[in-house]
This record gives structure tokens, C-alpha cells and sequence, in this order.
């Protein structure tokens, strides 16, 4: 099976996927509630969104012929700056996508025809693939297509999701999700609200309903306003609470100060298809700025 990737909602900012992580995560000396993982990024010249936009980690979508999402994301910059996108995003592999020295950079997206969601047409739009150049401004692609619908104001939390397509290449495809509920995050304090210590165990606090809970934690840069994963702490079970020991948090860059702690609830599943796995998913995605000392 080949390994494709996805360009996802192609204004957003990405990181280039060969860079490692900083942590070399220590588990001597700790016990928590979270399975706390060392995050690497995909070996690959391809550039793919990070978590705090899709509610996927690059790691998955690299390994999956297509993605059918509902993301839910809101962003909280502090008590007074907040927003919230609410969106869906269907995409399918069609071909590959090299440059001139042969590397593979991306892929095309096939052409399904006409797409709903939840019975309305989604709109199709030229998907865009990256090109990463070293001495020279990145170039932007386009190659094939992708379907995305804007349920800004008409998300529903708890609501089933249902699209289908009819193509020559996938036959009738019909595909169901149900949203979880949104997710609110009383701890790690928002930047500006506090700060949190190093030295001290972190509670985490959310509410929201049931179904997969992750908390990804990234670095945060101020100036180019790029965000890079280092963390992710996956909850044994979504009781609305975990522990976060201070010797995790010591071990997170210690001249770096903000970060972005991003909390994402999924309803998640992959199909097989005839051309490989797709990712169907609905997420609420909580993106929380939050400054540590």
C-alpha cells in the first residue's frame, strides 16, 4: 500500500516534516493517568498541517489514502482573544505529485464529483500542495481537487455527519459520523490569566462529552506564529481530569515559554476502500496558549 499524505486547508502555516522533536522523553521517576508519547515528526519531503488545525496528527495523515473530517477548533489566545472555525474537509488520493529532481512532495486529489454533506453539496476546490524550496519562497500547487463545506455557525455538537458521493473510480459511498460535544478547558490557565510552573504538577481539567480525548502540546512562536508538536498525552480514559508531572514539564524546552496546549475530543474510525484506508473523523479541537516558567 502506498503512503500518501494530505494537504489540508492550504492558508495555514506549516512546519516542514523532517524536523525531530526536541524531547527525548525520560519516563523514570513519574507515574501519570496519560500515556505520554515523544512526538517525531514523518521522515518525508511532503509539508502536512499540524494537530492544532486538523485534529490529526502528521503521523496519521501521512498513512491514509483520503480523509473525511468535521473539525470543530477553537483557538484561545487569551481571556479577550478568542475564535472559532468550524469546517469540513473531503479528500481523496489520486496520483502523485513529484518535483523535478523525482521526490515526491504531495499528491492530486481525485475527482469524486458531486459531494454532500449531510444532503448539501460541499464545494470543490484546487487542492494545494507545497513545494519547500531551500534558498527561494516556498511555491504553492495545484493539483487536483478537494471538497470542503463552512459550518461556521452551524456546527452541531452531538450531530451525525453523513457524506456521499458517487464516482467511476469508488462506486457509491456513503459515510456517518457523530460529532462529540464541544470541549471546554478550565486548566492549563489561558496566557494572561496565569502562569504556570515548571517545578509543580499541572492538573488538567476539561469538560465535554464522550469519545477519544489527546492533548498535544506544541511550541509557540510569537513572530512567525508557528507552532511545532513536542508531546502528546493520550487520557486512558476521558474522565475530564489527568495529571501532568512537573518532571514532564521540566523536560519541555526551557527557554521556550509559550506554548499551545491543543486538546482534542474525536469520534474516529478508518475504512478500507479500494484504492486504501480513509480516515473518517469529528472532532472538537480546543487550542489553549499558555505560558510556562
Amino acid at each position: 500500500m502506498k503512503r500518501t499524505t494530505l494537504f489540508l486547508l492550504g492558508s495555514l502555516v506549516f512546519w516542514g516534516c523532517t524536523q525531530p522533536a526536541d524531547v527525548e522523553l525520560s519516563r523514570d521517576g513519574y507515574e501519570t493517568d496519560m500515556e505520554v508519547l515523544a512526538v517525531s515528526m514523518p521522515d518525508t519531503n511532503i509539508i502536512v498541517p499540524d494537530v492544532d488545525s486538523t485534529g490529526v496528527m502528521a503521523a496519521e495523515l501521512v498513512a491514509v489514502e483520503g480523509v473525511m473530517l468535521v473539525n470543530d477548533i477553537r483557538y484561545e489566545a487569551s481571556n479577550d482573544n478568542i475564535a472559532i472555525t468550524s469546517s469540513s474537509l473531503v479528500f481523496y488520493v489520486d496520483s502523485t505529485v513529484r518535483d523535478l529532481g523525482g521526490r515526491t512532495i504531495g499528491y492530486s486529489g481525485d475527482d469524486l464529483g458531486l459531494v454532500t454533506l449531510n444532503g448539501e453539496p460541499m464545494v470543490e476546490r484546487p487542492h494545494r500542495v507545497v513545494l519547500r524550496r531551500v534558498l527561494r519562497p516556498d511555491t504553492t500547487l495545484l493539483r487536483g481537487v478537494e471538497y470542503v463545506a463552512d459550518l461556521a455557525g452551524r456546527y452541531q455538537p452531538g450531530g451525525t455527519y453523513t457524506w456521499s458521493f458517487s464516482s467511476a473510480r469508488h462506486g457509491n459511498r456513503t459515510e456517518s459520523i457523530l460529532a462529540p460535544q464541544r470541549v471546554e478547558v478550565q486548566s492549563p490557565p489561558v496566557m494572561g490569566a496565569g502562569v504556570v510552573d515548571r517545578r509543580r504538577d499541572l492538573e488538567l481539567l476539561w469538560r465535554g462529552g464522550q469519545g477519544a480525548m489527546s492533548i498535544v502540546i506544541s511550541t509557540f512562536d510569537p513572530v512567525t506564529r508557528k507552532t511545532r508538536p513536542l508531546l502528546q498525552l493520550r487520557s486512558r480514559a476521558n474522565s475530564g481530569r489527568a495529571l501532568l508531572p512537573a518532571k514532564i514539564l521540566q523536560q519541555l524546552p526551557q527557554l521556550q515559554r509559550r506554548f499551545v496546549f491543543t486538546f482534542v475530543l474525536a469520534n474516529r474510525r478508518e475504512v478500507a476502500t479500494g484504492t486504501g484506508r480513509v480516515l473518517v473523523q469529528a472532532a472538537s479541537v480546543v487550542n489553549r496558549f499558555v505560558e510556562l516558567r
